[in-house]
């Protein structure tokens, strides 16, 4: 027989449904099982809930969101297997498959009987989805012979009448039976579910009949199960007998007459212990138990007699065949009289009965009346309890599930937009007050409830419910080398790893997030400032997340374990001790260490100069200014400005000062002033209000005489002297007694000519001596005209005049004036008539260590015996424009930096010269080129000898060759390499001087070319270069000498020319852009060693000996 069964039922409800409905309930309290069957309407599924005698409970659920929407719905279960377990479930809504489950709890402990549904026994589907009206086939052919029975029952519920009063169920219930070998009917009673609203109620009557019925329907299908077990054990018996069966096997019966009878007999000794067995053709046969003893003779007890007092005290006992036998119980005593079995009997007036029921007296004690109302049970004192409230008596609020329970119900939660206990009057709207927004969302009420604001950043919802978003996976934002975090709300990324450094990144929520993006980036090791860990002065070199000690620099000696030392050079005076790549230069105290060209240093320690702008590529152990690391490697800044303190110099800044605005078009490069604002009026001169002078008036030039930070285009009183710039006759020089000698209204101290009246300042060759007064009379070629010089017929540029007696000291026998004569004074440039001398080094004391006087020592003072002359610095010159009239380029523009020691040229310019206010005669000048751009390759060099702008040396450098663009006043031809030349031009700055300049090689009246690098090699675009000039006008000797790195590349030899001796020094460009010139020096020098004479010595090495006419006091000489 099948073991499949089927639940149908049709829904037709013309509302909108809403909630749960129960549409099968089956429970049985005594076993404690149950099954329920119902369709929640909100979440749109089909819920099964099983549960099991031994208390499992189980809940099934089909997800039935588009069927559940219909309006008509059909609904078939199907229960395969129900003798066995686990039990699979099929579940059809309007002829489909919808889902399938499999119940671990056996379906058939809780499945009852119920009006809702169909309930059929059956082993195929078809039929039963036919019955519901769906579009399926049956077979013609009779039915397997495997099919023994199908059982069809259905039952219906009674059809609501059209008026408020229901029909008796006699007439409309149909309780039938088929069997399963027809097709099933059609149904003809739709099943119209109660309307939960309904305040009608069934009749009693046709209730009690209905509930009969179901409960015979029920035992029915219950004895039904059992005899299908009974029968499938007798069929398995039956199988047994008939395999042991001859003559069922169809064959001719045994011959064997010998085979022995299977049958019991005493010798394997069935009876008790003492009972005689006897053996009979049926088998063995016990007798009588012995005495005391009671039983069948298989099994016998011990009798009980009197003896043993069996019975309640008092009570009469008698010895009977089968044992003893108690009387009745006393009187006031009920129950049995066996001992313990008499109790005695409770009256009404010790109150058995619970409060409010009646107690009857009665012969064997009292009997309690029915519980109160509302109670159910046996009306003892404890004996009543309130009835359970279920589920069909609606107790839950409108539209929320209801589940009956062992103890009554459950009510399910409240609909959506309320809040409580789901309880019929428990469910009230949901307000701001029940906290009902997530926290931190806004909450407003309104007249249909509630509404919340949109959940915080970081988080995603509909602002009551509100979940963190994972930053992480919408878009990870973090290096691969480290993690992503996500937090509660937000995220944040890990440290780099160990070696790697980077941004922090974190934040909360997406906006914005792809703008995020952590870099981890390697980590220099070898420039934190402690050479990575590396020993000093040995190679660090950096690898991806990590890096490498090496080998010790180049002129140290050592290994990592030991350290890394400087290779040292011992003197000839086998004391002083300098670095390997120091020079030992003698000095006015003794040797003194000098780091060579391409190094830098403080003489003791040296390192590699790149750039050659004195600063050494690495940090020095050493404390001067010279022995720290440069800022900027690759372009010369022997300043280390560096405005922004980023550790970036200014130099090879892109942004010098830090405000955001690159340098070009920054009109503030040097102060932050991200606003870039510019207030003058009319033209602008592109100097921002920050920086500018002149806020409100342009001065391109920015010139500032008196230095008291306002401009002399907008300052009243440019010098500073206290009187008005339009009453005052020097406006630039402080002359506050406004002495004018000559009444040409221009003040003694300005004035070029200051005893000849000349208003108008004319000076054409710009030698401060105006036109009117400029005799360029010079007979000893120093560039002071004769009527001006202290020394008339000594060459004495400087015109040093130590004790200002308008005498010069190369012309002055006492120049101090202390009485002495220079080569008897201890101290001959410093006023000592007492000629103490503390320590007998025949050094006075009042010059032991300053020979000038002029607060300088002699170690630092690049003049020491000059005392208008300490240090060296362009930051008062003068511009000399070689080409005034013409207007193929701009004017150059000066930059001047590192407190004078470094120029810059900026602009495609005419020829124009940067001269200093310095006249020196012998000097050494020395000083780095470099070009700091691609563009262009023209001309640039230095100047020395300056007299006027008709006189003066030049050395200058082309790139390449190239005819001047301007044919006349003839054409000019420029060759590649360095040009030593002289100008002593007779027209003075114009065409003819500026096309003589550009030409290689002589120009009549003009220009006379000295020396030229046979090289040819023009200069390379940033690569810096080193020039060495010595020049000694006493002996008209000029040596030129250039190094690339540490290499000299060119050497002029020694150049004689005594056409100027001395002047002053400067730089030169034309028509070349971006030259930097830098860590200028000049130091006076008339010392000619003979060792600079022979040719091919090197003038840098020191030189035993002197020239007697070098023009060095005897002092001075004695001290070298």
């Amino acid at each position: 027989m099948t073991s499949d069964v089927y639940l149908t039922g049709e829904l037709f409800d013309e509302e909108e449904r809403q909630g749960a409905l129960v549409l099968f309930r089956g429970e049985d309290e005594a076993l404690g099982t149950k099954f329920i069957v119902y369709l929640e309407f909100t979440s749109h599924q089909v819920i099964i809930h099983v549960k099991s005698r031994d208390g499992k409970e189980l809940q099934i659920t089909f997800p039935c969101q588009p069927q559940l929407k219909e309006k008509d719905i059909r609904i078939t279960l199907h229960f395969q297997d129900l003798l066995n377990s686990p039990n699979k479930i099929l579940l059809y809504i309007n002829c489909k498959l919808v889902g399938n489950e499999t119940s671990s709890i056996p379906i058939r402990e809780g499945l009852q009987i119920n009006p809702r549904f169909w309930f059929y026994i059956g082993s195929d589907v078809r039929p039963i989805l036919q019955n519901q009206g769906c579009p399926v086939s049956i077979p013609t052919q009779s039915p397997s012979s495997r099919n023994v029975h199908e059982t069809i029952v259905r039952v219906v519920l009674p059809k609501k009448p059209k008026d408020k009063e229901m029909t008796s169920s006699k007439d409309k219930t149909d309780h039938s039976a088929r069997t399963s070998g027809h097709q099933l009917p059609e149904s003809r009673n739709k099943i119209t579910l109660p309307d939960p609203k309904s305040t009608n109620t069934m009749d009693p009557a046709e209730a009690r009949i209905l509930s009969t019925s179901l409960q015979s329907l029920t035992s029915a299908v219950q004895q039904l199960q059992r005899e299908i077990t009974l029968q499938s054990q007798e069929t398995r018996y039956l199988r047994e007998v008939l395999s042991r069966c001859e003559m069922c096997r169809g064959g001719t019966p045994s011959t064997n007459t010998n085979r022995p009878e299977v049958v019991a007999t005493c010798q394997e000794k069935p009876c008790f212990k003492g009972v005689v067995c006897e053996d009979t053709s049926q088998g063995f046969r016990c007798g009588a138990c012995p005495v005391g003893f009671t039983g069948d003779g298989i099994t016998c007890a011990p009798k009980i007699t009197c003896d043993n007092n069996p019975c309640y005290p008092g009570v009469s006992c008698t010895e009977t065949e089968g044992g003893a036998r108690c009387g009745q119980c006393p009187l006031g005593v009920t129950g049995h009289a066996s001992r313990g079995g008499c109790q005695t009997v409770e009256r009404c007036e010790s109150d058995p009965c619970y409060p409010g029921v009646a107690c009857i007296e009665t012969t064997y004690g009292y009997t309690c009346g029915d519980c109160p109302e509302g109670m159910e049970g046996n009306g003892t004192a404890n004996g009543c309890e309130p009835i359970p409230v279920r589920c069909e008596h609606f107790p839950c609020f409108d539209g929320t599930t209801c589940l009956d329970t062992s103890d009554g119900y459950q009510c399910g939660a409240c609909p959506q937009g309320m809040t409580g206990n789901g309880t019929k009057f428990g469910c009230r709207p949901i307000e701001c007050a029940d906290n009902t927004c997530f926290p931190g969302v806004e909450c407003v009420d309104s007249a249909a409830g509630f509404q919340c604001g949109s959940c915080p950043d970081g988080y995603k919802g509909n602002g009551s419910h509100c979940t963190d978003i994972d930053e992480c996976r919408v878009f990870n934002p973090c290096s691969e080398m480290s993690a992503c975090i996500n937090l509660t709300p937000g995220f944040k990324c890990s440290n780099c790893p160990t070696g790697f450094s980077g941004n922090d990144v974190f934040g909360v929520g997406v906006e914005g997030i792809e703008s995020l993006k952590q870099v981890c980036e390697d980590v220099n090791e070898c420039e934190d400032g402690k050479n990575g860990g590396c020993v000093d002065y040995s190679h660090c070199t950096n690898t991806l997340g990590s890096f490498v000690c090496g080998d010790c620099f180049e002129d140290y000696a050592g290994n990592q374990t030991v350290g890394c030392q400087e290779m040292t050079t011992l003197c000839p005076d086998a004391i002083t001790e300098c670095h390997k790549h120091a020079l030992c230069i003698m000095g006015t105290s003794g040797y003194d260490c000098q780091c060579r060209i391409g190094y830098a240093g403080n003489g003791k320690f040296c390192a590699k100069d790149s750039d050659l702008d004195g600063v050494p590529n690495i940090e020095l152990r050493c404390k001067e200014f010279r022995c720290a690391r440069d800022n900027c490697r690759e372009v010369p800044n022997s300043g280390q400005e560096d405005v922004d303190l980023d550790g970036i110099g200014d130099a090879c800044d892109e942004d010098i000062d830090g405000d955001g605005v690159g340098n070009d078009p920054d009109n503030c490069p040097y102060v932050a002033n991200p606003e870039q604002e510019d207030s003058d009026e009319g033209d602008k001169d592109r100097h921002g209000d920050a920086c500018d002078n002149c806020p409100s008036v342009p001065n391109s030039d920015q010139e500032d005489t008196d230095k008291d930070g306002l401009g002399d285009a907008c300052d009243p009183d440019i010098d500073d002297d206290g009187l008005l710039n339009e009453v005052d006759n020097c406006p630039k020089v402080d002359n506050p007694d406004q002495i004018d000698s000559d009444e040409d209204g221009v003040g003694d101290l300005c004035d070029n000519c200051p005893f000849t009246a000349n208003k108008v300042q004319n000076d054409s060759d710009h030698d401060f001596v105006g036109d009117v007064c400029d005799t360029n009379e010079d007979e000893d070629r120093d560039g002071v005209q004769d009527n001006f010089d202290n020394c008339e017929f000594l060459p004495n540029a400087d015109q040093l005049d130590t004790d200002d007696d308008n005498l010069g000291n190369v012309c002055d026998d006492d120049d101090d004036d202390d009485g002495i004569l220079d080569d008897d004074d201890n101290c001959p440039l410093v006023w000592n008539p007492d000629q103490t001398d503390s320590d007998g080094d025949e050094y006075g004391d009042a010059c032991a260590e300053d020979s000038d006087g002029d607060g300088y020592a002699d170690v630092e003072d690049v003049c020491p015996e000059h005392k208008d002359i300490h240090s060296t610095d362009f930051r008062t010159f003068q511009t000399i424009l070689l080409d005034p009239v013409g207007d193929s380029q701009i004017d150059p523009e000066w930059h001047i930096r590192n407190q004078g020691a470094e120029i810059i040229q900026t602009k495609n310019s005419d020829p124009g010269l940067a001269v200093s206010n310095t006249t020196f005669s012998g000097v050494d000048f020395s000083g780095t080129f470099f070009v700091n751009t691609e563009v262009d390759d023209d001309y640039a060099g230095f100047i020395f000898s300056f007299q006027d702008s008709s006189k003066f040396y030049c050395i200058m450098w082309k790139k390449s060759a190239q005819t001047y663009w301007h044919p006349t006043p003839f054409r000019a031809v420029a060759e590649p390499g360095i040009q030593l030349k002289l100008v002593n031009s007779k027209t003075g700055p114009g065409e003819y001087l500026r096309n003589a300049l550009w030409h290689t090689g002589d120009t009549e009246d003009e220009v006379k070319l000295l020396w030229k690098d046979p090289r040819n090699a023009g200069w390379k675009e940033k690569t810096a270069y080193r020039l060495e000039l010595i020049h000694r006008p006493d002996i008209g000797l000029i040596r030129m000498l250039l190094f690339e790195e540490t290499n000299l590349v060119a050497d002029s030899g020694n150049v004689y020319d005594a056409t100027l001796r001395g002047g002053k020094l400067g730089v030169f460009s034309f028509s070349q852009e971006g030259v930097i010139w830098s860590n200028l020096v000049y130091r006076c020098n008339d010392y000619v060693p003979s060792g600079l004479l022979r040719e091919g010595a090197e003038p840098l090495e020191p030189m035993d000996g002197f020239l007697e006419d070098s023009g060095l006091h005897e002092f001075v000489r004695r001290r070298r």
